[in-house]
């Protein structure tokens, strides 16, 4: 595993907090989405997109979220962060 993907996977938490919030006014929600993250070289996310189909009350969490992850310096580059939201029963 690469630093970049294990520190995308150390924000994970944050995203599925998101989740567990629309959880709350939603509880059957069920989401397949893709984030793409612009990260530049300092690792600082410049951008973030959630795209997929349904779970629009979930996006702006997940955006503001993203924002905040500090990923490994590097190259600017964009990364593509595939998530699968769904209740354990």
């Amino acid at each position: 595993m690469s630093s970049l993907q294990a520190s995308v996977r150390q924000q994970m938490p944050r995203l599925r907090a998101c989740y567990e919030r629309s959880l709350l006014t939603n509880p059957d929600l069920k989401a397949r989405l893709r984030l793409t993250l612009s990260v530049s070289a300092a690792g600082r996310v410049e951008a973030a997109v959630v795209s997929g189909e349904g779970a629009d009350a979930l996006k702006p969490c997940l955006v503001e979220a993203a924002r905040t992850f500090v990923l490994p310096a590097g190259e600017p580059r964009q990364v593509q962060v595939p998530l699968v939201f769904q209740t354990a029963h």
